[in-house]
């Protein structure tokens, strides 16, 4: 069976038709799993941040609220995650606010860099490098009030650390609000490295 130049050229542009629609109906769909991977990434960093902002006094919060970024050059950077405690003297105060027997406006943003073992008994880090003046940021997540502390130390000789604090004053003694050690143990800190901090409370009364 003979087919003539019009009827092979009708199919051959057919042929192309399909072609570039199946091409075209699969770059859409692996553009649209793109995109719901994306969506899904999203949404569990988002409830990751959301039960990050969970504190409870004396327990080890076992995930993450306290981010530490490790600045050795500004080609190397390493992130650390860990969980914080509260302290004795912090619930003290906090019920202390409610009674009103507490008119101390201080505000807790005061990040010390040292050592210790994170417990509620503590009022200052058992050995203390420095304290540095952070910044703040506030707002609603998961109809809950968070408060984010940010604060970045250079340091400026080689120190070995394995903790942070949380505190409500610039220097000094029972000020500290909430400690948490290093993962891994000690780290070592050498000349001009950053550290940057940030920590993350949230307010559930319930």
């Amino acid at each position: 069976m003979s087919i003539n130049k019009k009827t092979f050229l009708a199919i051959v542009a057919t042929i192309l038709i399909v072609s570039l629609t199946v091409s075209w109906l699969f770059i859409e769909l692996n553009n649209a799993r793109i995109e719901n991977q994306k969506a899904l990434s999203e949404i569990d960093a988002l409830l990751s941040i959301i039960k990050s902002l969970q504190q409870k006094h004396g327990v080890l919060n076992t995930t993450a609220n306290v981010y530490i970024t490790k600045q050795e050059s500004p080609d190397i950077t390493s992130t650390l995650y860990i969980g914080n405690i509260l302290t004795d003297i912090l619930e003290e105060r906090l019920t202390g606010y409610c009674k009103g027997t507490y008119t101390d406006p201080t505000p807790l943003y005061y990040v010390s860099f040292g050592n210790a073992t994170a417990g509620t008994s503590l009022t200052q880090l058992t050995t203390q490098y420095s304290r540095e003046t952070g910044s703040t940021s506030s707002g609603i997540v998961s109809m809950d009030y968070y408060y984010n502390v940010t604060v970045t130390k250079m340091f400026t000789e080689t120190v070995t650390i394995n903790a942070v604090g949380l505190h409500w004053a610039s220097s000094g003694d029972n000020n500290l609000g909430a400690v948490a050690n290093f993962p891994s143990g000690y780290e070592r800190f050498d000349n001009t490295w950053n550290c940057s901090v940030t920590w993350q409370l949230v307010f559930n009364l319930n």
